[in-house]
């Protein structure tokens, strides 16, 4: 609603407070002096954390906000600073909450075993974004194929090839591949 109003009303602190408390991407359309504001953004990112893509660089820096931005909203991951998606634990934070929300995380971290396993348990379908290597582990394979069998045609092709490892997956995850 706040995008059909005045610039005035975009631009009094009052209403723009209970404008992004009831939805937080209403940030979009406040003056941008109320998105730099230290009140104004922490509410937006509170009610909704996609408000974060509309929020200042510097925001996008700061780590509890994006922590509390990715709580409840893992994709705003995209919208965080660059080394914010190189900082575990806020990609950690993300991917408990939706493991897709690997796409936005560092390549490092789409190296990272933990973070990688993480993700993958909770959406198995997080798999796509991984390293190459890391589509060799058979552990994470396990994981991923455990709720989602088509996954492994994602997995690498050592593991697809190995009698061992395909026995000890199906054998982990009673599943038919």
């Amino acid at each position: 609603m706040l995008e059909l109003t005045s610039d005035d009303l975009k631009q009094d602190k009052e209403v723009v407070l209970a404008a992004v408390k009831s939805a937080g991407t209403a940030l979009e359309y406040v003056s941008d002096d109320l998105k730099e504001d230290k009140d104004v953004v922490p509410a937006a990112v509170e009610s909704d954390g996609w408000a974060l893509e509309f929020v200042s660089d510097e925001f996008r820096k700061n780590k509890e906000l994006v922590l509390q931005a990715v709580a409840s909203s893992s994709g705003a991951l995209k919208y965080a600073s660059i080394d914010l998606k190189e900082d575990k634990e806020v990609v950690l934070a993300a991917v408990k909450s939706n493991g897709r929300a690997l796409e936005f995380a560092s390549d490092a971290l789409k190296e990272d075993k933990e973070v990688v396993l993480t993700a993958v348990k909770s959406n198995p379908w997080a798999f796509e974004y991984i390293s190459e290597e890391l589509k060799e582990d058979v552990e994470i394979v396990k994981e991923a194929v455990r709720t989602e069998s088509i996954i492994f045609k994602q997995a690498g092709e050592n593991i697809q090839q190995d009698y061992t490892c395909v026995k000890q997956i199906l054998m982990a995850t009673a599943i038919n591949i």
